[in-house]
């Protein structure tokens, strides 16, 4: 007789077990992991489980208390890594306030608990907590048609007030909001679980929805390559060119642009960014995101209207293209700025007007509003016959296309050759200046002044050393350089 296996769906012969269902076995059906689904850790509509007005823009404690959650207030995090700012308008903010304080706001906030950091961080629900923090600082009032109710349950009107007019002004007005807020509870709902669970969840409930776009949402999964591009659209003044930051259209060409980096000039497709998630940042795209932030701050504000999305995704396009074939460092960002104004106005100038629909409009914008394979090819292809000309009228002298441009550009061959290695040798007397024994002509080269950093690829810049002394010497620089980005990220909003 054949022993019944105990399951999820009761005793299971091995024939029912091997019984396909929906395309699946039943065996399938039932292999899931148990214990690791995030776990719900409370969560309602009501006074027992709901949390209080108060509790949530008021309360502080010392220590989250898992039981009841009250006075949660300076517990509660906005996670940046995966959540958008905040966009609500006054009209938005105003109609988040009236529900509240009609109870009709009925959707549940969602918070995570992480108790390594003895925080509540707003999965979902953030418009909602920054509201209400918000109107309690007085950064905006009240909207037509808003009603609290005060004494023997009759309503008052508090249409166009401020949190203070309404404690300051108001007869009995601090009284009475006090109550509004001890007596008001939202729903909350409380999980624990992984970071990638968290932001799974994240995910589906603004799958679908109109709250988040599909940029917003692909950002929220774990990948260091899209934590770190939220932080470019962040920091980065894109607004200041036309480019909006709050609903990530700025990341969403970040990471466009991280595909032609990867793979060249095509149309890009949802897959292609999804693909981006285990990517790593690239030292040259950071060199190049570094060079637009940079480029936009220079920009005068005479000419910032010429400048949107289009112009800056053409220069990136430029500066990936450069990368490609040079070490490329930009010295001065006014020269490159001048540089690159007067690349647009002479393509512009070449190619003209063309006729679109009963239009007549420039090329040259016509072209950079989009973004196809062909259309790329075309325009990288104009900035490059400019790139040309200009370094043939310095005769291909490099020092002086820099001079000229802002531009210093190096070939990417980096060695010297073994005449120049005895040159080195003899100037250090065959002495590693890291360990002081003896070194030889086959050991490592090394620049003084990095390369990376404009060094010259110059017998006067070069030394040479053991191996083992050149990695741990560039391990002590990464190091020392991650510890310094460390410490520009909590200081200041500069770009790595």
């Amino acid at each position: 007789m054949n022993q019944k296996e105990k399951t999820a769906l009761g005793f299971l012969s091995p024939e029912e077990l091997s019984l396909i269902v929906g395309g699946k076995s039943v065996r399938e059906r039932l292999n899931v992991k148990q214990g690791m689904d995030i776990q719900l850790v409370r969560g309602g509509h009501d006074r027992n489980t709901g949390v209080s007005l108060f509790d949530l823009v008021f309360g502080t404690s010392d220590t989250i208390n898992v039981v009841n959650f009250q006075n949660i207030s300076n517990k509660l995090k906005v996670p940046k890594r995966f959540q958008r700012n905040f966009v609500k308008d006054l009209q938005g903010k105003q109609s988040i306030m009236r529900a509240i304080f009609k109870g009709q706001l009925t959707n549940p906030l969602y918070l995570s608990l992480r108790r390594d950091q003895d925080i509540l961080e707003i999965i979902d629900g953030q418009q909602r907590w920054s509201t209400l923090k918000k109107f309690v600082n007085n950064e905006f009032a009240l909207g037509k048609d808003t009603t609290i109710v005060g004494k023997g349950k009759q309503k008052i009107n508090v249409s166009g007030l401020t949190y203070e007019q309404i404690v300051k002004e108001l007869p009995n007005g601090e009284e009475i909001i006090q109550d509004v807020f001890d007596s008001t509870y939202l729903p909350v709902i409380f999980y624990e679980g992984t970071e990638s669970q968290i932001r799974e969840l994240f995910k589906e409930l603004n799958t679908g929805s109109t709250g988040l776009n599909k940029i917003e949402i692909l950002l929220a999964s774990e990948s260091k390559l899209f934590d770190k591009v939220r932080k470019w659209n962040n920091e980065i003044n894109f607004d200041r060119v036309g480019i909006e930051t709050n609903r990530f259209t700025a990341a969403e060409l970040i990471l466009k642009l991280y595909v032609y980096f990867l793979h060249g000039p095509k149309k890009v497709s949802k897959k292609d960014l999804e693909n981006l998630t285990n990517e790593k940042v690239s030292d040259e795209f950071r060199k190049t995101i570094n060079d637009i932030n940079q480029f936009i701050g220079v920009i005068p504000d005479t000419a910032i209207k010429e400048y949107g999305k289009g112009t800056i995704r053409l220069l990136m396009y430029l500066l990936i293209d450069l990368r490609k074939e040079y070490n490329v460092m930009i010295t001065d960002y006014d020269k490159f700025f001048a540089y690159v104004n007067k690349m647009y106005k002479t393509i512009m100038k070449i190619k003209g007007k063309i006729t679109v629909g009963t239009s007549e409009v420039w090329w040259f914008y016509d072209m950079v509003r989009r973004d196809d394979k062909d259309v790329i090819v075309s325009l990288t292809n104009e900035c490059d016959l400019h790139f040309q000309q200009v370094l043939k009228s310095v005769n291909g002298n490099l020092d002086e296309f820099d001079s000229l441009t802002g531009i210093q550009l190096r070939e990417l061959q980096r060695n010297i050759n073994k005449t120049q290695r005895w040159e080195v040798l003899l100037n250090q007397d065959s002495i590693c200046p890291c360990c002081g024994e003896p070194v030889y002509i086959g050991d490592d080269a090394h620049h003084i002044q990095y390369y990376s950093k404009g060094g010259p690829n110059e017998v006067a810049n070069m030394v040479i050393l053991h191996k083992k002394c050149h990695i741990e010497l560039h391990k002590n620089d990464k190091i020392l350089e991650r510890e310094l980005v460390e410490d520009s990220d909590e200081e200041s909003n500069l770009v790595e």
